[in-house]
């Protein structure tokens, strides 16, 4: 008896070390030491992010996003529920904070402010407009930390070397110094060229709260080439399968596509603007009367083109490509054989939205960069055109 009771405090008393070992434990992982080449890097890098941070300020991309809701399911672990889509147009000029990295301690601040409707619209689908959300934390995925990435505020571990595609990198695990709301911990990716940021893997630290609400989500952050030595956002992935929300567990998928950084904002001046051509001389005098119907014809093509020209200049419609004519190819192989006859040439343009969507203006058929991305082969294109 004196041996069991011996045993059971010394059993209490170990669990009780343990327990309380765990606590003092630090939540990261241990960092290794930074050689002096690695600690260059990482500074380079650092320098870079500030460049792209200036870059995107001057920028109104277009921003696409899809969300999906799920819940759990016993056959199939989950299953969706809701779904939103979104296209919106942000003006970066407008968003960015002043405040300090100590600002974000407070759940409803963030790095960003008065982006129109669509940042907040995207909360709202998210269900991030609760006060056990942060409603800037989807935006914020677009970057590591506008305001206080560097080594004082965060610890760098070097991982590995590894290729994205064609793009060799560098993998560092990142944590901040200090825990705090909203800082940035997981993994990015720097290119050994220049030193740009290319990708970034993790999510962001919560403050203590009681319930077990999430506050942030995991995601992965990917870059592209824009311009020589410009990488900027391109695509964000979001996913959270044990999200707890009013005491259910639910779960989360979202992504969102960036395009369109070059494009300009319209004034209102320029909305109904007449054009000029230089150089043009007026040979009314020598022109033959139109027919009515010629004349119907020319102001309807006229106005197929206009709006054309706006989804260009939108940023919605890709610009005139090779791809068209193969588009277009497929239109003669259809029309040729079964003897249909097109008063006017029939076009193709490619939307860059992700949807599967298709549609016409006029005589062009609009197929979506996503239906092109989802048809397997050229018949599938074919049949779709055809309808």
């Amino acid at each position: 008896m004196n041996l069991r009771k011996t045993t059971l405090t010394f059993l209490i008393l170990t669990l009780g070390a343990t327990l309380a070992h765990a606590k003092k434990e630090p939540k990261y992982e241990q960092a290794h030491q930074l050689t002096p080449e690695q600690s260059a890097l990482v500074e380079k890098a650092i320098a870079r992010e500030k460049v792209v941070i200036k870059n995107i300020q001057q920028r109104t991309p277009l921003v696409e996003t899809y969300i999906q809701e799920m819940k759990p399911d016993e056959k199939l672990y989950q299953v969706p529920t809701s779904d939103t889509y979104m296209l919106n147009r942000v003006d970066f000029r407008k968003t960015f904070t002043d405040k300090a990295y100590a600002s974000r301690s407070e759940k409803k601040h963030g790095y960003f402010k008065g982006s129109g409707g669509a940042f907040a619209s995207i909360g709202k689908a998210l269900h991030l407009d609760r006060e056990s959300f942060n409603t800037d934390g989807f935006t914020d995925m677009m970057f590591i930390d506008p305001i206080g990435f560097d080594q004082q505020h965060y610890v760098f571990s070097y991982v590995r070397r590894e290729f994205l595609g064609s793009v060799r990198t560098w993998e560092f695990d990142v944590h901040p110094k200090v825990n705090g709301n909203g800082r940035f911990y997981g993994r990015v990716w720097i290119e050994d060229q220049d030193d740009n940021i290319v990708r970034f893997n993790g999510t962001y630290t919560e403050s203590q709260s009681e319930d077990n609400n999430k506050e942030f989500f995991h995601f992965d952050s990917w870059r592209m080439n824009m311009q020589p030595d410009l990488w900027l956002p391109v695509a964000v992935y979001v996913e959270e399968s044990q999200r707890v929300e009013g005491g259910k567990t639910v779960g989360l998928r979202a992504q969102t596509h960036f395009w369109g950084y070059s494009l300009t904002l319209p004034t209102r001046d320029s909305e109904n603007v007449s054009v000029q051509v230089e150089g043009a001389v007026d040979q009314s005098a020598d022109s033959q009367d139109e027919t009515p119907l010629q004349a119907t014809r020319q102001w309807v093509s006229q106005a197929e083109n206009n709006v054309i020209d706006r989804l260009v200049q939108a940023g919605l419609l890709a610009p005139p490509s090779d791809f068209d004519k193969t588009l277009e190819q497929i239109v003669v192989n259809l029309a040729v054989p079964n003897n249909l006859n097109f008063p006017d040439p029939i076009h193709c343009r490619i939307l860059l939205t992700t949807t599967v969507e298709a549609t016409t203006i006029g005589n062009t058929i609009l197929l979506s960069k996503g239906l092109i991305d989802t048809l397997p082969n050229e018949e599938s294109i074919a049949a779709v055109v055809a309808f």
